[in-house]
């Protein structure tokens, strides 16, 4: 490709981001401090998912943070410092690789907790506990802390900005860990987003098979009730004729002895 037309698509690269980084960076704060807001309050705060939602918002807090403003200021002054300052490079490339790694996490922890709430199991339901909520926080925030150290170790700064070493084993395995944490993130979000939806169908059926189940009980409560009610007004009738018959009878035999 020709040098011209690089430096073209290099200089429409620095102009969006000149435009667009700005607009996200502010919007996205606004959003995610919005959010924490919100379920931060006393009421939600008793939901399971508002402690994912509280954790996923301040995961993208860091990460727009990170990566917008970063990108903003190197386009703003020119001068991308994180090519020649490694201290700055792994800093960003650390704070990077954990929040992105956290983000989905608290993504699949949400996705797998409407899944249980929904669920017509009570001990299931029962497992979506401010308490396990808490130790999965805890524990991912570990394990994915330990598990993104290896950005500010493999990550170095070039020429063209601080990333892996092109070529590299390291940069082999930045790619691998990247398709597979986003491939597992979206299986695990659209399996139990599925199952989720077949649960409020399920409960769905379930409200509306009772309410069939009384109406046909009252339809048939009524047709046993009509045969029951006109067979007591023919017994009713039965009964008075008999009786108007005992009465005119003495009036009758009395009138043949007279005559």
């Amino acid at each position: 490709m020709d040098l011209s037309v690089l430096k073209q698509i290099s200089q429409i690269q620095v102009q969006i981001i000149r435009y667009e980084e700005p607009i996200i960076l502010v919007l996205g704060n606004f959003g995610n401090v919005a959010n924490i807001l919100i379920f931060g309050r006393r009421d939600l705060r008793k939901n399971v998912c508002s402690w994912y939602f509280i954790c996923l918002s301040l995961t993208h807090l860091i990460l727009l943070d990170l990566v917008c403003l970063s990108r903003i200021i190197i386009t703003s002054t020119g001068n991308n410092v994180f090519q020649y300052i490694s201290s700055l490079c792994k800093f960003r490339a650390y704070g990077f690789e954990l929040s992105f790694n956290l983000a989905r996490y608290f993504l699949c922890l949400v996705s797998i907790d409407r899944w249980m709430i929904t669920s017509s199991s009570a001990r299931l339901r029962q497992q979506s506990s401010i308490r396990l909520s808490q130790w999965l926080i805890i524990t991912g925030v570990i394990f994915w802390a330990i598990f993104s150290l290896h950005a500010p170790i493999g990550y170095q700064p070039t020429a063209l900005d601080c990333t892996a070493p092109l070529g590299s084993n390291y940069a082999f395995f930045v790619s691998i860990e990247s398709i597979v944490i986003s491939l597992g993130t979206m299986v695990v979000i659209s399996v139990f987003s599925v199952l989720t939806v077949f649960n409020l169908h399920s409960r769905v059926n379930r409200q509306i098979h009772p309410v069939a189940t009384n109406i046909s009980i009252h339809i048939e409560t009524q047709q046993t009730i009509m045969p029951n009610a006109q067979t007591a007004q023919q017994l009713f009738k039965r009964n008075m004729q008999l009786h108007s018959s005992c009465l005119q009878w003495p009036r009758k035999h009395s009138e043949k002895s007279v005559s």
